[in-house]
């Protein structure tokens, strides 16, 4: 689906910044000029991108969630808690692709022969902590039922590279063990907790890194285990009074193979009943443009909204990204930059379609071999052979570029969560604009990464007309920039302006690529 075959709509707040203090965001400074009300002489005769104030189509979904964190797999490395808690992140993703058998099934339950009743036969030590630190900063945990028991799992590479299971050997007991494991989370079972940990997902990537095989007989194999997984869960339910919310299966989706995965898929569908899935997870890797990860989320929207196997209908299933990135992790502010005007692109692009959303990976990344964590569940860079750092985080804590958006996204969707119709020409600025139920606050959020073959390098300069505000209304308007030079989340400038006779609210902008804006206009007395 091409983007200009949508309507394309405009966020909240975006940033500029480092440090976020964690008593939330600065006030705004005093204003810095005064009134510039247009005039039917000064105003342009056409506006490069038009906001329609009077036409709410949503409710923004800032869509902060994000794999790693806010206890740091890297020891003495900075907690991000009041960084995740500032932008509102909703959940967190445990931290997969970590040491082998640390955070997964396999380091949570060590011997295969092992009875799964017997409390005994589980560690928790180390999983209990980062859960822990999730659900003590107010965050819902996603856990995955990744990988097998028995310490299994390995690095697909050696000493480094993507964690990997292998096929559960024995699926009844390595059901009952997700089940024991939710029963430590939440019902105190040995010496356990009341953490309230809902949200459940299927085996990580099962075609490929989970050990599902991916021939004819290795997916009815995948889908059997995921009806293992279900009834467990709902064996759980039943126990407990609890509900589960059962995510899955984590698929990766990529333009050249889609059709494969979106095939794999409806034989799932094939298989389960609609409350054996209450979101579809799918991880949207492949695509150069912010076109092609929604044409991606589209595309899996289209299936459960459209495919009714045996009458069932799945149109009330969520669409969770349970993992997706732009790139690989990285070090510099131009990259982290890049990213976050992406990411912002795609953020914006999926408002309305995407439930929730999973970046990868807010800490840094410890590749090396089993072993190398200690009791904790963290290891020290000097024990691996490579400490990979994130995009988003120092591993001191410092906020890079690409955190900032998060900030906007998640203000709008408190203060002005009413997501507008807006229409704009550029075939690489992304543009997502909200109000307030009394129109009192407006928020815009306008992202231009640099697309390869789109991009022209250098600023581009526009203006931008908000229609249907109120006659001569006065406006302060606070503007923020995020590019490579961000380093705190502080306004650029703040300044006044109003309306005309008519309504129509104009300002002018100028942005270079890998950039954010966002605009916080908030109506004058």
């Amino acid at each position: 689906m091409s983007r200009r075959s949508l309507v394309v709509f405009v966020v909240l707040s975006l940033a500029v910044a480092a440090c976020l203090p964690t008593g939330g965001t600065p006030p705004p400074p005093s204003p810095t000029s005064g009134y510039l009300p247009p005039t039917p002489e000064t105003a342009p005769a056409q506006a490069d991108v038009v906001v329609d104030a009077t036409a709410v189509l949503g409710t923004v979904n800032p869509l902060n969630g994000v794999q790693g964190g806010p206890l740091p797999v890297v020891r003495g490395d900075a907690d991000l808690t009041p960084h995740f808690q500032a932008a509102g992140v909703d959940h967190v993703r445990l931290p997969q692709d970590t040491i082998p058998n640390n955070l997964t099934l396999g380091g949570i339950f060590p011997d295969p022969a092992a009875d799964p009743d017997n409390p005994a036969a589980y560690d928790f030590s180390r999983i209990d902590r980062f859960v822990g630190a999730i659900v003590e900063a107010g965050i819902d945990p996603l856990w995955e039922a990744t990988y097998d028991i028995g310490r299994t799992d390995t690095l697909d590479g050696g000493d480094r590279g993507l964690q990997k299971g292998t096929f559960p050997r024995d699926p009844e007991k390595w059901a009952s063990v997700i089940r024991h494991t939710l029963m430590h989370f939440n019902d105190g079972w040995a010496d356990g907790h009341e953490w309230g940990v809902v949200y459940v997902e299927f085996i990580n990537e099962p075609f490929g890194l989970g050990g599902c095989g991916r021939d004819e007989e290795g997916v009815r194999r995948c889908w059997d285990l995921y009806q293992t997984f279900a009834a467990a869960l709902h064996e759980y339910e039943a126990e407990t009074g609890r509900d589960i919310r059962i995510v899955g299966p984590a698929e990766p989706l990529g333009i050249e193979r889609l059709e494969e995965s979106l095939d794999r898929l409806r034989r799932l569908l094939d298989r389960i009943r609609p409350e054996d899935l209450d979101f579809l997870s799918v991880h949207p890797y492949g695509g150069d443009t912010p076109e092609e990860k929604l044409e991606l989320m589209q595309a899996a929207r289209d299936l459960l909204d459209t495919y009714h196997p045996d009458g069932k209908d799945f149109s009330g299933v969520g669409l969770w990204a349970s993992e997706w990135q732009t790139g690989g992790v990285g070090e510099g502010p131009e990259r982290s930059a890049r990213v976050g005007a992406f990411n912002t692109a795609v953020k914006i692009l999926w408002q309305g379609l995407v439930d929730r959303s999973t970046l990868y990976r807010a800490d840094r990344w410890p590749q090396g071999l089993a072993g190398a964590a200690g009791p904790d569940g963290q290891v020290d860079c000097a024990d691996v052979t490579h400490c990979l750092e994130s995009v988003y985080f120092t591993a001191e804590g410092t906020p890079k570029p690409a955190y900032f958006p998060w900030l906007a996204l998640a203000e709008m969707a408190q203060q002005a969560p009413h997501r507008l119709a807006v229409s704009e020409e550029f075939s690489d600025l992304y543009v997502l604009a909200s109000r307030s139920a009394d129109a009192d606050r407006l928020a815009l959020l306008i992202a231009r990464p640099h697309i390869l073959g789109v991009s022209q390098r250098g600023p581009l300069s526009l203006t931008l007309l908000v229609d249907g505000v109120g006659p001569s209304a006065p406006y302060a308007v606070a503007l923020y920039r995020v590019n490579a030079e961000t380093t705190s989340w502080e306004p650029e400038g703040v300044s006044q302006v109003a309306a005309d006779g008519q309504g129509r609210l104009y300002l002018d902008l100028s942005l270079d690529t890998d950039t954010v804006l966002y605009l916080r206009l908030e109506r004058a007395p």
